[in-house]
């Protein structure tokens, strides 16, 4: 090959791995549309479209429609976005069946990503955020799935569900719950999570349950509306400390089911409905180091505040100093607790 036509093809490639590049960079920055990938919304099975399109960085755009899939892996920094929660629908395209949106496989963690403008309907799971951190999940109803929204480790069992932001998600009718972790054990890793204006409307009550290590930590919840409660539960050692509550709707408990367990530094405020905290024992005896402590734990301007073991009869079980203002009832009893 000669000199000159070497630097032909030379310049060709360069070229080549110029425009590849652009068009890389345009596809972070722009963003694509399912549409390109074949996805129809037709009443056909798009679940292959939409896995193309999820091996895209940036932002995947979703039209009005309803698209049948068996479910959508997300990856980290990517944005999935719909027109909005009445416009855009993913559904199960086996009813019960599947995952609606969940981390990618393989990966022990994502984070950055972003999902927002949709409904996730009739999956065995709506969305999954095991393995979740720093990402975003706002403008979304959930509804007609087993459980609307799981959070926890992921099936690794490495990472939790970790400082993410849910806004404005609204959760239908599911026939297990709204909100859940794991059931299996383990600790579930959910800690620093905000939920801003969200609604939990399921006859069942949403439930965050720990088994142990890191416990449920610093998890906020502003303006949210919960139909049949909130229950943050902890069954092994550790503990429930500084969740935040402010301006929400709906019965809170905080309750442990076993020794070892502390509830600690939880803040609630103008909360309208019973802001609960349960310290429970099984009955150990009196002065039992290992026994439920319950402490340094706010209620200001809220309706009703309960403080109390829920085995009345049990010791070893501390309770410190809470804090109390503005509270128009303060109950001392059992009455009027729900039953989970």
């Amino acid at each position: 090959m000669s000199d000159r036509a070497f630097l032909d093809v030379l310049d060709e490639r360069i070229r080549q791995i110029a425009n590849e590049a652009v068009e890389e960079i345009a596809r972070k920055v722009i963003g694509v549309d399912v549409r390109d990938f074949g996805a129809k919304g037709d009443g056909r099975d798009d679940t292959a479209a939409f896995s193309k399109a999820t091996e895209v960085e940036g932002e995947i755009k979703i039209p009005k429609g309803t698209f049948l899939v068996s479910g959508i892996e997300l990856h980290g920094n990517q944005w999935l976005r719909g027109q909005g929660r009445s416009l855009t629908t993913i559904k199960s395209l086996t009813p019960g069946a599947g995952v609606g949106i969940k981390r990618v496989a393989g990966s022990p963690v994502i984070s950055d990503a972003k999902v927002s403008g949709l409904a996730v309907r009739d999956f065995n799971e709506g969305i999954s955020a095991r393995g979740v951190y720093e990402s975003i999940f706002e403008d979304i109803l959930l509804v007609g799935n087993d459980v609307n929204l799981r959070l926890g480790r992921g099936p690794d069992g490495i990472a939790g569900t970790i400082w993410n932001k849910f806004r404005h998600i609204k959760m239908g009718s599911a026939s297990i719950r709204d909100l859940d972790t794991d059931a299996a054990g383990g600790d579930p890793l959910v800690n620093l999570n905000q939920f801003d204006g969200c609604q939990f409307e399921s006859p069942r009550a949403p439930q965050l349950v720990g088994f142990g290590g890191n416990g449920l930590a610093a998890n906020s919840f502003v303006g949210c509306e919960f139909k049949s409660g909130l229950r943050l539960h902890q069954t092994t050692a550790t503990g429930i400390h500084r969740n935040y509550f402010e301006g929400g709707e709906g019965q809170v408990v905080l309750d442990s089911a076993n020794l070892g367990v502390s509830i600690l530094g939880n803040y609630c405020s103008n909360w309208s409905m019973a802001a609960i905290i349960i310290g429970y024992n099984q009955g150990q005896p009196g002065g039992n180091d290992n026994g439920v402590i319950v402490g340094g734990n706010s209620f200001i301007t809220g309706r009703d505040a309960i403080l109390i073991p829920a085995n009345t009869s049990a010791r070893g079980i501390k309770i410190l100093v809470n804090h109390y203002a503005d509270v128009v009832n303060y109950v001392n009893d059992v009455q009027g607790i729900a039953q989970f």
